[in-house]
């Protein structure tokens, strides 16, 4: 089923909200989830599988267990990046207006490809980006320049002898350009054995999201009906209460 890009936002908003998710938390999740689907990264296919861990009212809550101006850790409690990735983006772009070069691991979280619009919105900002993370046995890197609306976006297969099992995410930020292109090109240098599996460049993002304003964005049905399902909690029972002055 096709979708457009206000029909998907509002589904997605009153899913969360519905779910339990605090005013503010739902907007940026929704957002979040919105920009992947309108640019080509489908994660609600997997909707099924990922939406009974969202759809609870108590999610932990991220904690900062190191904080330096230039190195901060948050601990997720295995929570998804849509909780605490707005933690992230915000402590990553308030230490890089006062150090030269900032990161911000964020461990033990799900669900890190929603850091790609954590990206954008840095960009928006001012400030260049980087993040990676491991999962499926491929390395994932996104960066992004100042000013830029899209990301440069690529995973490659890992050797089996250099596989990790970890779940964390790790943003670098700065407002100065030169900074991440360093740190950028150091990390070319550790994998270039590295077999790319997917690139996803600036154009790309951009064709596919002009795609989305044209012909909407498709969405599976079994992924619309659990979030109607969800965004139902949100309606007023229709009583002659909820009647009186209605309109």
């Amino acid at each position: 089923m096709r979708l457009s890009n206000s029909e998907l936002v509002s589904l997605l908003k009153r899913a969360l909200e519905g779910s339990g998710w605090n005013n503010g938390r739902f907007e940026e999740a929704a957002y979040a989830i919105w920009w992947l689907e309108s640019r080509g990264i489908s994660w609600l296919d997997d909707l099924a599988d990922v939406w009974p861990r969202l759809n609870r009212t108590v999610v932990p809550t991220p904690e900062l267990v190191k904080d330096h101006t230039a190195n901060c850790v948050i601990d997720a409690s295995r929570s998804s990046l849509l909780h605490c990735g707005p933690n992230s983006v915000d402590l990553a772009f308030a230490n890089a207006c006062s150090e030269n070069l900032v990161s911000v691991e964020t461990r033990h979280c799900l669900d890190r490809i929603m850091i790609l619009p954590g990206l954008a919105v840095l960009a928006k900002r001012g400030a260049s980006a980087m993040a990676r993370w491991y999962s499926n046995e491929s390395l994932h890197i996104a960066s992004i320049r100042a000013g830029a609306r899209y990301p440069n976006y690529t995973q490659y297969a890992v050797p089996p002898e250099q596989r990790v099992n970890d779940s964390s995410l790790f943003l670098i930020c700065s407002l100065d350009p030169d900074g991440v292109n360093h740190y950028c090109r150091k990390m070319s240098k550790l994998i270039e054995s590295h077999d790319v599996v997917k690139e996803l460049l600036p154009e790309h993002f951009k064709l596919r999201a002009d795609e989305s304003l044209a012909n909407g964005i498709h969405v599976l049905e079994e992924s619309i009906d659990i979030l109607n399902g969800a965004g139902d909690r949100v309606l007023v029972e229709s009583t002659e209460q909820s009647r009186a002055g209605a309109g």
